[in-house]
């Protein structure tokens, strides 16, 4: 692996340098990582001179900082896109951005739990604490008035750590009978009650945007925070979530068979699905083979996973072009998912999530993040080294037939 690309994912071990000696021995292909650091170097360079930066003469905390200037009057432009006006409430902020997001042209079915069985979990569960938070005298009630998915968002933060073990223990003895198909919803709850939990909230977090997977929603709450760059911010996590839970729908759907489907999804809500193969050298996360799938592979056979999946299923939404379409301006940003400069073994992440979670925690250059960076460069490694034929095999072993109910 070329140095610049162990600087960026910070690993430089003889470890990580065997794994991807072992995808090269196992896709016949050598010298992508090469390739990859090129690209990274010269798209990198190409848009530091748009920022009026000299490549040859730039350090890494006045990259940080003209990045973060350019995102902040970026936000500008994003508000007065989306109507914000300057008395807008953080529920007024969150509504507008809800109401663009569920508005975009993108696939966006998902496979979810069925409204009348989450409500029985609710009601065999009974979580006081989230009924008292959002004034209610009792459960029915709320239960009645109050969507389930920001029910759910809401016990995240107001239920123990033994309520949330008794959920997904009930996550268990799902069947893929009680989920179905319907829309992903951006959901922005309004009230008094919703207005201070917001309040009650924005010390502890940085962004007020809550999945929930299980009934295909991204919840953003109204957190009273004032940042510089609050609105994409929230907008860029959202539609990171939103991708999530498609590929999480994705593999619910080929689950379906599975003896273990209950077992599984609970698993699943609680980490990173991951599948153990040998035919590309490693084991992949279940959000990798999607995001692999719909960038390199959909378009190649609509017909691959049919009659469980299409390529529609394995589409991602991505951000940037979210930016763009609100904002021509914005189109710097598209492309530097994967850009990094690296100085003094130091990088900077271009990545606008990167730069806009920056900007929104005013995080200095010491404090900066690059997580975002570092997993598009490993699906970018994965992606370059992975022939189709493994990845639809890995896909299909998914599917064997010691899956499959008696």
């Amino acid at each position: 692996m070329t140095k610049l690309l162990a600087q960026i994912l910070g690993d430089a071990s003889p470890h990580f340098r065997l794994q991807l000696a072992e995808l090269e021995r196992a896709s016949g292909l050598t010298g992508a990582d090469i390739r990859l650091g090129m690209e990274v170097v010269n798209q990198t360079r190409y848009k530091m001179r748009e920022l009026g930066l000299d490549p040859h003469d730039t350090t890494g905390p006045e990259l940080f900082s003209a990045l973060k200037a350019r995102l902040q009057e970026d936000e500008k432009r994003i508000r007065d896109a989306l109507g914000v006006v300057e008395n807008d409430t953080p529920a007024d902020i969150t509504g507008l951005l809800t109401w663009h997001l569920d508005r975009l042209n993108s696939p966006s079915d998902v496979f979810a739990v069925r409204p009348s069985v989450m409500r029985s979990i609710l009601k065999n569960l009974d979580p006081k604490n989230t009924v008292k938070k959002l004034g209610y005298r009792s459960l029915d009630s709320m239960l009645r008035q109050e969507n389930l998915a920001d029910v759910l968002a809401a016990t995240t933060f107001f239920e123990s750590n033994s309520w949330q073990r008794k959920r997904l223990d009930a996550y268990k003895k799902l069947k893929a009978s009680d989920f179905e198909h319907r829309k992903a919803a951006f959901r922005a709850p309004r009230g008094l009650s919703w207005s201070k939990i917001g309040q009650e909230l924005s010390e502890r977090l940085q962004h007020g945007v809550v999945a929930v997977p299980e009934m295909g929603a991204i919840v953003l709450l109204p957190v009273d925070h004032n940042s510089a760059c609050f609105v994409i911010a929230n907008m860029l996590l959202a539609v990171k979530d939103f991708n999530n839970i498609r590929a999480l729908s994705t593999w619910l759907r080929l689950s379906r068979i599975r003896r273990d489907f209950g077992r599984q999804f609970s698993r699943a809500i609680q980490q990173e699905i991951t599948l153990q193969t040998d035919v590309i050298g490693r084991s992949m996360s279940w959000r990798s083979v999607h995001w692999l799938y719909g960038h390199t592979l959909a378009r190649q056979s609509d017909y691959a996973f049919e009659p469980h999946l299409s390529s529609a299923d394995f589409q991602w939404l991505d951000g940037e072009s979210v930016l763009v379409k609100m904002h021509p301006v914005l189109e710097f940003w598209l492309n530097t998912e994967k850009l990094a400069f690296v100085v003094d073994d130091n990088a900077v992440s271009l990545n606008v999530l990167d730069v806009a979670l920056n900007l929104s925690n005013s995080l200095n250059y010491a404090e900066r993040t690059i997580e975002h960076l570092q997993e598009a460069i490993h699906r970018e490694l994965l992606s370059s080294y992975c022939q189709p034929d493994s990845l639809r095999a890995l896909v299909s072993s998914h599917l064997a037939p010691e899956y499959a109910l008696n």
